[in-house]
């Protein structure tokens, strides 16, 4: 029994510390999503939109009503209605009582427009365009912040290694000087060295430790919730080759550009709203109703009404004046919107080109890079450089891998941007 108990009671703290390990973009990006208020915020108002548009398919305002009354003999009687607008201007009714006597009949108001009805679907068209553009913010920030991170953990280890490596050639060159091999200023320059570097090193964390707490913050972890791995440069140009792949198949337009999008749909809501109000606003109405019972119906029931009313009330010119200033505005801020995206399109498709010329750029200095770490172990190993001169030349490399990685970075970014015209 003991041993039952000690092999739950392990299970048990293991679940509890248990990490989740994010090792792709997509995972980063997808756990991002899952947590983000903004993301979440934006679909509960989509699907409100959603069931806002679908009451008026499914004729929410329909209304049922009963009534019932007791009297003293004992006896009770009731009475049930019935009224369904079927369209906006058309609606049926009933009421029947306990005996099935009753009367059935229709209702039409040929000048009703609600304008509620179309403007939900306006709304549920802005609600989708809101959602769509709070899931591609919330993904660019968050790959930004990933990628970032990772740029920052890098030159954080080269730092280290900076320090360490610096540490130790102080350490060397104190034998070497108690021994007569250096000068007491080449000691001397070795521990400026090795103090700058701790210096580089101290300003790098508080760096990172910035970029770490923006990345878990967005991803709404701690670090004991969540794991990332840190891509390789290979990574990330995989990912890179299958952003151009959807650039090379697809078609860019400007067209496309979300604020475009918005200020379309604002004029057309504000055109909508515009056309929905009348100067005069009368109430004409046509009805007519059939008498019936559990017998059929009653002869010479028939009746019909026509009415008109036209109040104060339904003067509504200052109304009508306002929505045709917002209409007009929204008209001008589409035409401003578009000359914005045109060119937004052109300076995206720019970056795009330009990252991607820098990155060729940076990838062959990396390589060049390499060859002269070759050269300088050669030249070490034949006691001609120095391990001063050979750290130098690993360092150099480890930098030219950092700087591919945060060129290669910031074409990523630049690509998604660039997609969203696609």
């Amino acid at each position: 029994m003991k041993v039952k108990v000690l092999v739950v009671l392990i299970l048990t703290t293991a679940s509890l510390f248990a990490q989740t390990s994010l090792t792709t973009i997509d995972e980063i990006v997808n756990f991002s999503l899952e947590n983000s208020s903004d993301s979440i915020r934006s679909k509960i108002t989509l699907e409100n939109s959603e069931d806002n548009v679908e009451s008026y398919i499914k004729l929410d305002e329909t209304k049922v009503s009963f009534n019932s009354s007791f009297k003293e003999d004992g006896t009770n009687s009731f009475i049930s209605s019935l009224n369904i607008p079927v369209i906006d201007q058309l609606s049926v009714n009933g009421s029947f009582d306990n005996n099935l006597n009753g009367e059935i009949g229709v209702s039409i108001n040929p000048l009703s427009h609600n304008k509620n009805v179309t403007l939900s679907e306006v709304e549920y068209d802005l609600a989708l365009l809101n959602y769509k553009n709070s899931i591609d913010s919330t993904s660019k920030n968050t790959i930004d912040k990933a990628l970032s991170w990772m740029v920052g953990k890098k030159s954080l280890d080269l730092l280290e290694k900076e320090a360490y490596r610096y540490e130790s050639l102080y350490s060397d060159n104190k034998d070497r000087y108690e021994n007569g091999s250096i000068t007491l200023d080449e000691l001397q320059d070795s521990l400026i060295n090795w103090s700058n570097a701790r210096k580089k090193l101290l300003d790098q964390k508080q760096s990172f430790y910035t970029l770490e707490s923006s990345l878990y913050s967005q991803l709404g972890a701690t670090k004991e919730d969540v794991v990332i791995e840190i891509l390789e440069i290979e990574e990330l140009q995989v990912l890179i080759e299958q952003l151009k792949t959807m650039v090379e198949n697809g078609s860019g337009d400007y067209f496309k550009n979300s604020n475009y999008l918005q200020s379309v749909i604002n004029e057309e809501k504000a055109m909508l709203n515009y056309n929905a109000i009348w100067v005069y606003d009368p109430d004409v109405s046509f009805s007519a109703k059939l008498g019936i019972t559990e017998n059929g119906v009653v002869e010479d029931s028939f009746t019909a009404s026509v009415g008109f009313t036209l109040g104060l009330d339904n003067i509504n010119k200052s109304e009508k004046d306002s929505a045709k200033e917002e209409y007009l505005l929204s008209v001008k801020d589409k035409e401003l919107k578009l000359n914005a995206a045109k060119l937004d399109f052109e300076m995206s498709k720019d970056l795009v080109e330009s990252s991607s010329l820098e990155s060729e750029i940076t990838r062959y200095e990396y390589e060049q890079t390499k060859i002269l770490l070759s050269e300088a172990e050669i030249l070490y190993d034949a006691g001609e450089y120095s391990e001063l001169e050979l750290l130098a030349a690993e360092l150099a490399l480890q930098q030219a891998h950092n700087n591919l990685f945060t060129i290669l970075k910031n074409e990523y970014l630049n690509l998604i941007d660039y997609l969203k015209y696609f």
